[in-house]
This record gives C-alpha cells, sequence and structure tokens, in this order.
C-alpha cells in the first residue's frame, strides 16, 4: 500500500510540476528573455541570433525558476490531494504523516543533486554563452575594430574589456575599448585607447595612447588605472580570465582569493537551500487553509524569504571579509523551520476519522 502511495502521490506532483513549470518558464521568458533580446535587436544583432540568445539568457537563471517551480508544485499537489478529500483519506487508511512527506523529500534531494551539478558545471558555461552574445551586440557597433576582425574579450566585473590584438605573451592589447555595463548588462559608457601595455606591475597607456570617452568627454586626470582591471594579468589574458560567476567548481577551489571561498560555498549551500524549501513548502501546504491559493502563497512567501537571505548574505559578505559562512544561514533557518513544522498535521486536528482511528 505505501509504495502505491508514493507512486501516486509523485504522479500527481509530476502533472503539477509540469503546468507550474510551463507558467513560469512563460513569464520569465516574456518578462526576462524577450525584453533582453529587444535591446540585443535595437543593438544591431541580427534576428536568428537574439532568437538563440534566449536559451543561454534563461539558463542562466534556470537556479532561480527550479526552486520556486518545484517549491510551488509541492505546495499545490498537497492542496490538490486535501482539496480533494484524498489527503484525509490516507491518513484515515493509516498512512502516517511520515509516510506521505517521503516523496517530498525524495523530490527536495533529488531537486539539490540537480541544482548542485547545475551551478557547478553548467551555469558558468551558460552565463559565458549570453556574455559572448551580449558581446557580439555590443561589438557590433564598433566601428574601430574594423570588418572581419575577431576581437577578444574579457568580462570583468562591470564591464567588458576589448582588445583588436593581443601580443603572443598577453602583456599588450591594440585597439582596446573598455565598455561599462550596469548590473542589468547595458553599456553605459565606453572608452577607447589605442593600447595597453603590462610593464610587469600595472597596465599602463602606450606612448601616444589615451582613453576616450564615447559619448562623454573624458577627463584630463584620467588613467588606465581607474579601468576595474585587478587581477588581469598576462597570464591571465592569455587563459582568457572570467569573473567568479563563470568559474566551476574545481575552479573555485583552487582559487585562493577569500571571495572565490565565498562563491565557491555559495554554489554548495544554494542546492541544499532548494531542497529544503521544497520539503518545507508542502508542510506548510499541510498547516495552512485548505485552498490552493494558499498554499501557493505560502510556498510563494518560503521562496521570497530564501532569495531575501541569500541577498542580504551576498550584501554584506564584502564588508565582513567574505566570510564563507554566510551562505549557510540560509539552510540553517530552513532546517529550524523544517524542525518546528515537521510534527504538525492539521488531518489530525480537523478530521474525525482520523481522531477515532
Amino acid at each position: 500500500m505505501t509504495p502505491r502511495l508514493r507512486r501516486y502521490i509523485l504522479r500527481q506532483m509530476a502533472v503539477t510540476t509540469v503546468a507550474v513549470g510551463g507558467a513560469v518558464v512563460g513569464a520569465a521568458i516574456c518578462l526576462d528573455g524577450l525584453e533582453r533580446a529587444s535591446l540585443l535587436l535595437a543593438r544591431g544583432l541580427d534576428m536568428g541570433t537574439a532568437a538563440a540568445y534566449l536559451g543561454p539568457r534563461q539558463a542562466t537563471v534556470a537556479h532561480l525558476l527550479l526552486p520556486l517551480i518545484a517549491a510551488l508544485a509541492a505546495a499545490l499537489t498537497v492542496a490538490s490531494l486535501r482539496h480533494r478529500g484524498e489527503w484525509d483519506a490516507m491518513r484515515a487508511l493509516g498512512a502516517a504523516p511520515g509516510t506521505l512527506r517521503l516523496p517530498f523529500v525524495g523530490v527536495g534531494v533529488v531537486l539539490a543533486a540537480l541544482l548542485l551539478v547545475y551551478e557547478g558545471f553548467v551555469l558558468p558555461r551558460a552565463l559565458e554563452l549570453a556574455a559572448r552574445y551580449e558581446a557580439s551586440a555590443v561589438l557590433g557597433g564598433t566601428a574601430r575594430l574594423g570588418t572581419g576582425v575577431q576581437p577578444r574579450w574579457w568580462r570583468l566585473d562591470h564591464g567588458l574589456l576589448v582588445a583588436r590584438e593581443v601580443s603572443p605573451a598577453g602583456d599588450r592589447l591594440e585597439g582596446v575599448s573598455w565598455f561599462s555595463l550596469d548590473d542589468s548588462g547595458a553599456v553605459t559608457n565606453r572608452r577607447d585607447a589605442d593600447d595597453l601595455v603590462h610593464d610587469g606591475e600595472a597596465w599602463r597607456f602606450g606612448e601616444g595612447s589615451q582613453w576616450e570617452f564615447s559619448p562623454q568627454p573624458l577627463a584630463a586626470n584620467v588613467t588606465a588605472e581607474e579601468i576595474p582591471m585587478e587581477g588581469l594579468t598576462p597570464g591571465g589574458i592569455r587563459r582568457r580570465l572570467l569573473p567568479l560567476a563563470q568559474h566551476d567548481l574545481p575552479t573555485l577551489r583552487a582559487d585562493s582569493r577569500p571571495e572565490a571561498h565565498y562563491t565557491l560555498n555559495a554554489r554548495l549551500a544554494h542546492p541544499l537551500s532548494a531542497g529544503l524549501l521544497v520539503v518545507l513548502a508542502s508542510l506548510l501546504a499541510t498547516a495552512a487553509a485548505r485552498g490552493r491559493a494558499m498554499a501557493a502563497a505560502t510556498a510563494l512567501g518560503a521562496f521570497v524569504g530564501m532569495a531575501l537571505l541569500d541577498l542580504l548574505a551576498s550584501a554584506a559578505a564584502p564588508a565582513l571579509g567574505w566570510n564563507f559562512v554566510l551562505p549557510w544561514g540560509t539552510p540553517l533557518l530552513l532546517v529550524a523551520a523544517l524542525y518546528l513544522t515537521w510534527k504538525y498535521d492539521a488531518s489530525e486536528r480537523n478530521h474525525p476519522l482520523v481522531q477515532s482511528a
């Protein structure tokens, strides 16, 4: 009897996940992907490339969408079973609360494992591919690079560094452009220079070269050091240095910088939080008043709370020296919430058959 109940609950959740996933992904494509693609079209990218951009763009937010989809699906599955009386019927037949909740625990474990692999190895590649499409749009109007030139580019913090030619040693960049980007990836301004040379300590302008602002005029005292190129060494130029977000888990583990250590722990903590969120959403749906709307609202509230905790940790990390403990605050709080709600079963209080069983 118990395996059949578990399979039935999992089938119900699979159907709900498909419906919820379609709605959430469709909304994400409409609200985010199409908006970004339209911006790329406005910058001169062709329709086919802009359409192809939607795939990696959505892949870069999948690690945020998947926990939301799974949490909503778990809550709505429990709400549907309660609405049809099946949850109470299974309890009346002797199924323990832990037996009915075990399928959601299994889904949480599977989701955590999938997200660990995804965030550790797939997401960095998706971020780089999306950045390439955006770079193609940005560079489409760069006349100084000339036609037929395949420029080299490096996505750094808050900007995109582009060079027409690079010396074999990686210590001289010619035909350089720096594109300052805001948090959404839109270009805020551009600076051009004939060349940049690394003298063994820092990047300097070549003889007669200087930054030229477009469209804003350049202040006379701006130097090469004002471009945020920390860590971009000639060796980094040769291996196309990428930001931490585009590093996979082995690369982050080998990086000794505190921010890399923090990013590694955040990549490990987030999948655990997502798995715990699925279980918590199912428990909250059991404790909440009957109704799919209330169940969805509780799951959405739990997801928003998890996201806010992650954002708070990320915002506080630089001031606290990139303490690697910060990312683990969210899963610890979710564990505490699970402990407080695991034993609660609304059917024991509301259903007379269960009370007399």
